[in-house]
């Protein structure tokens, strides 16, 4: 099951920010309940002493993950609750801010099956549920892979039942598809499946998991096509950009990847996660003074991103400043210390230690 546990974060962070929803992930942007209500734009602290509807804090906190606020965003999902232990959409929400914030996917999966109890045929709820169980094998949390594998298959699976459109679900359970071994569901045949039946109607999830099943058939030339054309079906998607680079940097196309980056960045200037990815490639590159503003950039964004902060202490340890790499290592271990990017920077931090000896 080895395979399985180490599926790419890239897959099953699920977009959480991009442009048609996540990891991406802002966090994936899903159908909300209408609420015209205005709300004052107030700071964290006064919201609840203001007047507010439980509708009312959730846009409020919709808004402000849209701006990457997510202090305050969770503030006022936390305060909808408190009025209303029955809304749903806020704790979803919730769910989707301990994931984000890199915080507890144990507090985040409990918030999604909160949310599912209330309102058991809304598809979004259950996609969330199966991005939990897929961080939570990323990082080794679960012990039993096999009953991760179907947690993951279930929730995905209920999803599309209750939504056969939901673009999300259904890449989600065809990078199931494509990356779980045979005895625990994976069919590369049925990933395309789920690509032909949705090209009628959503051109572009469909040419995306195209081309994670050339990816998977080691068919390069034939998934940088599909790539192209996902991007010329809507060439405002973030998403799709951050798909492409990443299939660049993994051919080692590094100028190509940075050109996809730079194209997202121009859409979306704060997507914390392009930043991200073009420091790597900077990196890669050996640019180092370039990749460490990328790598600033999305951590004045989000000072958890601990990808980001790996990214500056790997940098530091090839730059030969080991006190640089072990503070950004340090604070990696501590913001997420059970993701396997955490435990990564904690035998780092041991093996550093080793050599000053």
């Amino acid at each position: 099951m080895n395979r399985f546990l180490h599926l790419s974060i890239f897959w099953f962070a699920l977009y959480f920010y991009g442009a048609s929803h996540a990891v991406a992930i802002g966090v994936a942007r899903h159908d909300s309940p209408n609420d015209s209500t205005t709300v004052p734009e107030e700071k964290a602290l006064s919201l609840s002493k203001l007047s507010m509807t439980p509708d009312s804090l959730v846009q409020y906190g919709i808004r402000q993950m849209d701006s990457r606020k997510y202090v305050l965003a969770q503030e006022a999902f936390e305060e909808a609750v408190k009025l209303d232990a029955l809304n749903c959409e806020a704790h979803c929400r919730l769910c989707q801010m301990e994931i984000v914030q890199g915080k507890n996917l144990e507090k985040a999966e409990e918030y999604c099956l909160k949310a599912i109890h209330i309102s058991p045929k809304n598809a979004d709820y259950y996609y969330w549920l199966g991005a939990v169980y897929g961080l939570q094998a990323l990082n080794g949390e679960l012990i039993d892979a096999l009953a991760v594998a179907s947690r993951l298959r279930d929730a995905f699976q209920k999803a599309l039942k209750i939504n056969p459109k939901h673009a999300n679900a259904r890449f989600a359970m065809a990078q199931y598809y494509l990356q779980a071994p045979p005895y625990a569901g994976g069919s590369i045949k049925e990933a395309r499946r789920l690509a032909l039946e949705a090209m009628p109607f959503d051109e572009l999830t469909a040419r995306r998991i195209l081309a994670s099943v050339y990816r998977v058939e080691k068919k390069p030339a034939a998934a940088e096509d599909e790539y192209r054309r996902a991007v010329e079906s809507d060439r405002k998607n973030v998403e799709v950009l951050n798909e492409f680079a990443v299939f660049y940097i993994n051919e080692k196309r590094y100028n190509e990847a940075i050109e996809c980056y730079e194209r997202a960045l121009a859409l979306d200037t704060t997507n914390m996660f392009v930043l991200q990815g073009l420091g790597d490639v900077f990196a890669l590159q050996n640019r180092y003074d370039e990749a460490s503003a990328m790598y600033q950039k999305s951590l004045s964004i989000l000072p958890r991103h601990t990808s980001a902060l790996m990214g500056l202490a790997r940098l530091n340890e090839r730059q030969k400043n080991k006190p640089e790499a072990i503070k950004y290592y340090t604070l990696a271990a501590k913001c997420d210390p059970k993701s396997k990017l955490g435990k990564e920077a904690l035998r780092r931090l041991r093996e550093i230690k080793r050599e000053k000896l």
